[in-house]
């Protein structure tokens, strides 16, 4: 751009090309202007950088455990609703060929021996076999208490013949541990979700599913595999909060049937029971 300053101190501004060839030059002097070229560049300072680390350390520190924990459970989730339906269809194959569950002897020899044939698996236990690793102590914790001392506040599963319970399990195909288990108020599946892996807490990746008795509208009675203990089904046993009832977490799978989720981790005892 041009600035032109003509005697009476106008100051007009025009374009190179609006006079070139025009021969206008007398009393117009013809001033040209430019900015000063800066060498620098922008940039963030040093200081600058580790505070936005630093921010974004603190934000990362903050939710990335809790997206972790919420993919977890949604992992567990959908294991427990395989095994649900897995169980459920393994009986209707059973009952055609042994019938009735009422007509079963109530053990865990009987239990795993019938629903056997129609479980895909990978590895079978029982309280004869001699191999290794059927022959291991697994400590389960419950939902209230997370750290075993000693035995207390643990539930032991272990498979050996001369074991007070014998317990028979099995390994299926999509890596879960199934346990029949014969206790004092009957036979019962406990299933651990994730294996060896951790927490092995009942109400999170070990839960509990049993025979249980319905009535159809024409007196008929039929059973299907459903989730929880027989003697129990209510909200206490699925809350962390509550210390006083056995085996906290033992009818989480109750509220995991219902609503499709794994909440009650996060909730306190009269929002579980509201919800229940």
């Amino acid at each position: 751009m041009l600035r032109l300053h003509f005697g009476g101190g106008q100051l007009l501004t025009s374009s190179r090309q609006a006079f070139a060839g025009s021969g206008v030059g007398v009393g117009v002097k013809v001033l040209e202007t430019r900015k000063p070229y800066d060498t620098r560049k922008a940039a963030f300072t040093l200081a600058e950088v580790l505070i936005v680390l630093g921010v974004v350390g603190v934000v990362a520190a903050l939710t990335i455990p809790n997206l972790m924990a919420k993919y977890q459970e949604k992992q567990f989730v959908t294991s427990w609703k395989r095994v649900y339906s897995l169980l459920n269809q393994a009986y209707k194959m059973a009952e055609l060929e042994y019938g009735g569950y009422e007509g079963w002897t109530k053990t865990s020899e009987v239990l795993h021996n019938n629903f056997l044939p129609y479980l895909k698996i990978i590895l079978d236990c029982n309280p004869n076999s001699n191999k290794k690793i059927c022959n291991q102590y697994r400590p389960i914790k419950v939902l209230s208490h997370e750290v075993c001392k000693g035995t207390a506040n643990c539930i032991g599963y272990q498979i050996l013949a001369n074991s007070t319970h014998k317990h028979y399990y099995v390994q299926l195909m999509s890596g879960e541990y199934l346990y029949f288990t014969k206790e004092s108020h009957g036979v019962e599946f406990t299933v651990d979700l994730n294996g060896p892996a951790g927490p092995n807490t009942m109400g999170k990746d070990v839960h509990i599913y049993t025979m249980r008795a319905k009535t159809l509208p024409n007196n008929t009675t039929v059973y299907t595999v459903e989730p929880g203990v027989s003697w129990a089904l209510t909200y206490s046993y699925c809350d962390k909060n509550n210390s006083t009832v056995w085996t906290p977490g033992s009818d989480c799978g109750v509220w995991i049937k219902k609503h499709g989720n794994m909440d009650y981790l996060h909730m306190t005892s009269d929002e579980i029971r509201a919800k229940w």
